[in-house]
């Protein structure tokens, strides 16, 4: 939608002509083409009284200067102030205010003399969390218009804009306690700031098929995350996945501790209880494989002496795990399906797990959500995630390559309930039918016969 110029204080209706010559009105251009209608600032240009009512010819103040003719019915018991629509036309008026911030009759009280909906969808968020902020502190009206429910409203639709409803669900009536309209501002600034969110969705799907998600996803967010993100020196000091991990990660099981905590000591960022360092093109080795395809919005990481395409995929590699059994402590599952290795540097086989390694997602066309390791020695680890990053998944399979220029290692994992009575990969019969119809002939490049005609 087009930015529209406030409509004129002058234009105000009166009992005899409420719509006057000069006013300017929003009108919809229900003329054009279907996909095409928006709403523009229209000015009335003349009037004709008929019978049904007062015909308004009207002109397109901007743009296209589209012509429009609308007969206004009469009503006479109509409030001047109302919103009401005839054919796409939106009467908006200003009215008087109370000083306890009260609507008289119908009326909508309105910063910006325009239809609350404009306000509520185009402007506020387009204003952000600091223009309101200051807004409700320096204006009398803006104290009365800058609530907590169109504070909550924003933020909802912000999260819409974001493509985070599968990522995160926001209730705050539900919260612990009550929310300061300070905190309101807070959630909706880093929620604006945060960047692209939606890239977290598929990796904590992921976490969520090991059971290191606490309450499931969408993570039901709590007033403590936002207050865990810090200052926002803080926030807007770190990169965008960190900036998003800093309010995710209370809800995701680490290796060791009940949080894969994320913290900042000493100026250093820590993550999962090991030192995290954000690499630029300086700082990465000479003949790291990295180099050629470094993004500085999306930096490379070092955690654990080990060097990962992001914050992300570091999160991810750590997920692929899954959690102990019966806790912290208890006894750990394999999920593994199939191994083999290779040994041959000439051989053709590890010639394609090399291209495997290093081939830009989508892998096998249908497989987004990877990770790759780079560790020192020239030691390498790939994952592939085949199945468990989409919201219809029941189980998630991924699959490892690991290993140096002359020797790797590839292994098919999973979180399938293993079928009792069965040995080797026939005891995973869906994992073993998902990974021959996304991996094709691969299956044979990566496993021989390891997923062969055994079932």
């Amino acid at each position: 939608m087009r930015q529209m110029e406030p409509l004129s204080h002058a234009a105000r209706p009166h009992a005899a002509r409420p719509h006057p010559e000069g006013a300017r009105v929003w009108m919809v251009t229900a003329g054009r083409e279907k996909g095409e209608q928006e709403w523009v600032v229209a000015a009335v240009y003349r009037t004709e009284e008929t019978n049904e009512g007062t015909a308004l010819r009207m002109r397109e103040v901007d743009g296209r200067h589209e012509e429009f003719r609308v007969v206004v019915p009469h009503h006479k018991n109509r409030s001047p102030h109302a919103q009401q629509v005839h054919e796409g036309f939106r009467f908006v008026a200003n009215g008087p205010v109370t000083r306890d911030g009260g609507n008289t009759h119908d009326e909508q009280l309105r910063l910006f003399d325009l239809p609350y909906e404009i306000e509520c969808e185009v402007i506020f968020p387009l204003v952000g969390a600091d223009g309101l902020g200051r807004l409700r502190r320096t204006c009398t009206l803006g104290i009365q218009r800058i609530s907590e429910a169109t504070l909550t409203s924003v933020i909802d639709r912000q999260i819409a804009a974001k493509r985070m409803q599968d990522l995160v669900s926001y209730h705050p009536n539900s919260w612990e306690s009550t929310l300061s309209l300070d905190l309101l501002q807070k959630i909706l600034y880093i929620i604006q700031h945060g960047g692209e969110w939606s890239r977290w969705t598929p990796i904590l799907r992921v976490a969520e098929q090991h059971g290191r998600v606490f309450w499931g996803l969408p993570i039901p967010l709590r007033e403590k995350d936002f207050e865990g993100v810090g200052s926002r020196a803080l926030f807007d000091g770190r990169c965008e996945p960190l900036r998003q991990f800093s309010l995710l990660w209370r809800h995701l099981q680490g290796d060791t501790t009940l949080h894969m905590t994320l913290q900042r000591m000493l100026g250093e960022e820590w993550l999962d209880g090991y030192r995290l360092t954000i690499r630029t093109l300086q700082t990465l080795p000479a003949d790291s494989s990295f180099r050629a395809r470094f993004d500085e919005t999306d930096p490379v990481c070092q955690l654990g002496g080990n060097d990962y395409d992001s914050v992300r995929a570091a999160v991810l590699y750590k997920m692929r795990s899954g959690p102990p059994v019966g806790g912290i402590g208890g006894t750990t599952t394999d999920g593994r399906v199939v191994a083999h290795q290779f040994f041959a540097p000439s051989s053709q086989r590890l010639t394609r797990l090399m291209a495997l390694r290093w081939q830009p997602p989508p892998v096998w066309q249908t497989c987004h959500t990877v990770s790759t390791r780079e560790s020192p020695g020239g030691y390498f680890g790939r994952m592939i995630v085949i199945q468990g990053d989409q919201p219809h998944h029941t189980f998630e399979a991924h699959v490892m390559i690991c290993g140096r220029h002359n020797h790797a290692e590839t292994t098919l994992y999973t979180t399938e309930c293993p079928v009792s009575g069965k040995e080797g990969a026939a005891r995973f019969p869906q994992t073993v039918r998902v990974a021959r119809e996304v991996m094709g002939a691969d299956v044979e490049v990566l496993f021989g016969d390891g997923l062969g005609n055994r079932l």
